[in-house]
C-alpha cells in the first residue's frame, strides 16, 4: 500500500469563498496548540480509516504472521525427530 498526505494552504475571502495558496508535499505535524493538535490528530484518524487499517486489523496480522511462524518452527521440529 502507498500514499502520500499533502498539505493545503487555502484562506478565505470576504465572502467565506476559499483561495487556494499552495500545497504542501510534506506538510509539518508539529502542533503548536491544543486546537491544532485536535485537528492534525483527527486527519490522522480519518486517513487510517479511508485506507482500511485499525488496530484491529494490525492484531489480527500480527497474531497470523505469529501463528505461521510457530506452524513452521513446529514442522521443523517435527521433522527432525
Amino acid at each position: 500500500m502507498c500514499f502520500e498526505l499533502l498539505g493545503f494552504d487555502i484562506i478565505l475571502d470576504s465572502k467565506l469563498k476559499p483561495i487556494l495558496l499552495e500545497v504542501n508535499q510534506a506538510p509539518s505535524f508539529a502542533t503548536d496548540s491544543p486546537l491544532d493538535y485536535q485537528v492534525k490528530r483527527q486527519l490522522f484518524v480519518d486517513m487510517f480509516s479511508l485506507l482500511g487499517l485499525s488496530i484491529e486489523r494490525k492484531r489480527t496480522i500480527l497474531a497470523s504472521i505469529h501463528q505461521d511462524k510457530m506452524i513452521r518452527i513446529y514442522q521443523k521440529f517435527s521433522h527432525k525427530l
